[in-house]
């Protein structure tokens, strides 16, 4: 059976689309949110428009032979690869989202996939990015 894809109170679509096999490619594509965080920042009822639309979204690449995970890193259960053991929910945290996605990719690899993109939702106020950083001293950034 194909992993749910997200848990939420928006109402599932009356047709589930199969399990598509992985795509001939091999590749994987990979969507993340945080669903507490989304619903904080639009509040539920945006937030239960965004998930309806992500569904669609999801059906659609789905529908045209590609690979997709989605989920969101507090409730991860879309984000089974399968066969293999979900991952545990994270903290809203750069690098427990490192990890979770890291884990991801190797259990892809596990299975002769690739991980090839990942789309993380909601921007840095819901998936905490890692900061880098910039190598150029601010002397130097003066003269440009």
């Amino acid at each position: 059976p194909y992993p749910t894809l997200f848990r939420s109170p928006v109402p599932a679509p009356a047709l589930q689309p199969q399990r598509p096999a992985v795509s001939s490619d091999g590749q994987v594509h990979l969507v993340l949110g945080h669903r507490a965080a989304l619903i904080r920042r639009f509040g539920s009822r945006s937030w239960a428009q965004i998930d309806q639309r992500l569904h669609q979204l999801v059906q659609v690449l789905r529908a045209k032979g590609m690979t997709v995970l989605a989920g969101y890193i507090d409730e991860p259960s879309g984000l089974q690869v399968p066969g293999l053991t979900p991952p545990a929910p994270v903290a809203a945290d750069a690098m427990a989202v490192r990890d979770l996605i890291r884990d991801v990719a190797t259990q892809l690899t596990a299975q002769q996939c690739e991980l090839a993109t990942i789309i993380l939702l909601g921007g840095d106020e819901c998936i905490p990015f890692h900061r880098l950083q910039n190598p150029i001293s601010q002397a130097v950034r003066h003269m440009y």
